[in-house]
């Protein structure tokens, strides 16, 4: 979510009132809603800005200090999706005894919870909402009795609220939560998207809208059309929901942005910018808490004190197995159950031995009382050859950091998308070795480790804060490493790849060229004409312009700032370009490809000495 949704801080010089009308704006802006204004949908595009956008923000912004209270006046002290989303939509929005929803829905959710299935509560929220803008408030107390039910059979209450139009109100929307999320089950597991789109389509959508008032077209078309746009607005007022349980946090900060979508005790969250807390152990497989002289440890540093202290020695593929398992094995484990939000940043808790995960820190080393944290002994950060167990800081150029660094962000998912655990022990390392060594792939490996994998995938964007200035953030993935940069690994220290990631870190988005030096300013244009000039016909640059030289010399430049005629640009490849003895379209080890690079500052007649006949494409609305 961005930062249209962050409705923490009151003190802002906006009211209420101004910060709903500023945030449907930047949805219509956004685009975000657009769709729903074409083709006879433009009643429901209203109907969905109140009740989607106004209604939820304005119940967020009282409703989120209230929690505790209305959840320990309804007796709840479980650790589910409901305690930890509390009491949403509550203040002046339902009524007096709102808890009745949260004790009904939340049972049905528990009862799913211990049978091993992790229904999507923000998405039953979501489509329960839709078309529920605000109950009457009443003065009346409901009361709620659980009815006996035989053990293993789903839970039910008795509801009395005084009066019969708010027992009506408060009764209609349990069963319609209820019928969401029973309608999510397919006998052991929950629907995918495709096929919970499908049952909401064939048995949801049509009543939904004439609940509504939404009148429904006749002309099958139109009719499709109005049904496809609701479940997608469900399904985007979901996120809304995520946010709400993950603080609404600002996800649009400088450098990357990973989501991952996980199960923990409070239900499925979707989590990003992972950092990980160090826990101690004990003999006995606890943990005697957080480490006191430990940070927090940002999560790709982790993977790869992982993999270089679990399997530092195997052959690279079985390494990137290990960074991909170690990673997905994180997000899913972490102890103490529920993954906290501090200061925007998503806190997983991990016990810094073999009983989670040995971790070391790969630049300081780390030491401990036994052998790598075998049998319950915490690691510790720093090299110590006195201690009994030590290992040194690992290389700046180790092919580790490369091999782990190519992996960034991936996970082994399920079916549903959620991240999967990948537990594994030294013989499944062993194993991951043995068929590195034969020729088999990463996926390959995860298939035969994981059964229930679907497919290894990363969910990473952001990187972009539209300002020039600054030196590179090589710790920012979407912007340096694979899958985003096309140029990664197998091009690193390349002009190419330098100029892709320093432009994506400025722009926030690809620049479309995949090609050699000397074309990026014309693959550019060409794939963002609306943004930028046609190199052909433009001689001097502007700061941010994409800079590529003739075919002769085939090199790539940033432009970050030009005075007068003094040209800025920001550089890689220097050892190629100089002509150093070097090999040309060698690529260099990570740890070299990020000190390859220069700012430096010629006048145009140089930069043509340099390389030739230079073209620029200029950016028509240059960043700052």
């Amino acid at each position: 979510m961005n930062n249209l949704l962050n409705f923490n801080n009151r003190n802002n010089g906006q009211s209420i009132g101004e910060q709903i009308t500023n945030t449907v704006k930047g949805f219509l802006k956004s685009k975000l809603l657009l769709p729903l204004a074409g083709g006879g949908g433009f009643l429901l595009f209203l109907i969905l800005i109140i009740t989607i956008v106004i209604m939820p923000l304005v119940a967020i912004d009282d409703a989120m200090n209230g929690v505790k209270k209305t959840l320990d006046d309804a007796g709840k002290a479980t650790g589910s999706f409901f305690e930890s989303l509390g009491n949403f939509f509550t203040t002046g929005y339902w009524g007096s005894s709102e808890e009745v929803f949260y004790k009904v829905v939340g049972d049905r959710y528990d009862y799913y919870i211990q049978k091993g299935i992790n229904v999507d509560a923000p998405l039953v929220l979501s489509a329960v909402f839709v078309g529920n803008t605000m109950m009457n408030n009443t003065n009346s107390e409901c009361t709620i009795e659980s009815k006996e039910v035989d053990e293993g059979e789903m839970p039910d209450i008795n509801l009395d609220c005084g009066d019969d139009e708010t027992e009506q109100s408060y009764g209609e929307l349990r069963k319609e939560a209820i019928y969401l999320m029973d309608g999510m089950v397919n006998g052991s597991s929950v629907k995918s998207e495709e096929e919970y789109r499908k049952w909401l389509h064939d048995n949801y959508i049509e009543d939904k809208l004439k609940r509504m008032g939404v009148d429904i077209p006749k002309d099958e078309k139109e009719r499709e059309k109005l049904f496809e746009d609701t479940i997608d607005q469900i399904y985007f007022n979901r996120e809304m929901y995520e946010a709400a349980l993950n603080g609404f946090t600002d996800e649009e900060a400088t450098g990357n942005v990973c989501k991952f979508s996980v199960n923990s005790s409070a239900g499925l969250q979707t989590i990003s910018n992972v950092k990980v807390r160090l826990l101690g152990c004990t003999a006995s497989g606890g943990s005697s808490g957080p480490l006191e002289d430990e940070e927090l440890v940002d999560l790709e540093k982790y993977i790869l004190g992982v993999t270089y202290t679990e399997n530092g020695g195997a052959p690279d593929e079985a390494i990137k197995m290990q960074a991909i398992a170690a990673r997905s094995f994180l997000l899913t484990r972490s102890y103490g159950g529920k993954i906290e939000q501090e200061n925007g940043s998503s806190i997983v808790q991990i016990r810094a031995c073999t009983w989670d995960q040995a971790y070391c820190d790969p630049d300081k080393g780390c030491w401990s009382n036994g052998a790598g944290g075998e049998y319950g002994n915490t690691i510790h950060t720093g090299y110590d050859p006195s201690k009994k167990w030590s290992k040194k800081p690992l290389p700046e150029n180790d092919r580790i950091r490369t091999l782990v660094a190519e992996t960034a962000g991936q996970v082994v998912v399920d079916k549903d998308g959620k991240v999967l655990n990948t537990p594994y022990m030294s013989d499944v390392q062993q194993q991951w070795n043995t068929m590195a060594n034969q020729g088999k792939t990463v996926a390959e490996m995860v298939k035969k480790t994981y059964p229930n994998a679907v497919e290894i995938t990363s969910n990473c964007t952001g990187g972009g804060d539209g300002s020039i200035e600054g030196n590179p953030n090589f710790e920012n993935a979407a912007a340096w490493k694979a899958p985003s940069n096309p140029y990664a690994p197998n091009y690193y220290g390349q002009c190419t790849w330098f100029a892709w990631g320093r432009f994506y870190e400025i722009y926030g988005y690809s620049p479309g060229f995949t090609g050699y030096g000397y074309q990026c300013a014309e693959q550019t244009y060409n794939a963002h004409p609306d943004k930028f000039t046609n190199p052909k016909d433009t001689k001097f640059p502007v700061a941010g312009a994409v800079g590529s030289s003739d075919y002769a010399h085939n090199h790539v430049f940033i432009v970050t700032g030009v005075e007068g005629n003094k040209i800025t640009i920001q550089e890689g490849n220097l050892s190629q370009e100089r002509g150093d003895n070097y090999k040309h379209y060698v690529p260099d080890s990570w740890g070299y490809a990020i000190k390859d690079w220069q700012t430096v500052t010629y006048t145009i007649d140089q930069l043509r000495g340099l390389y030739g006949d230079v073209r620029f494409a200029n950016p028509i609305n240059p960043p700052k």
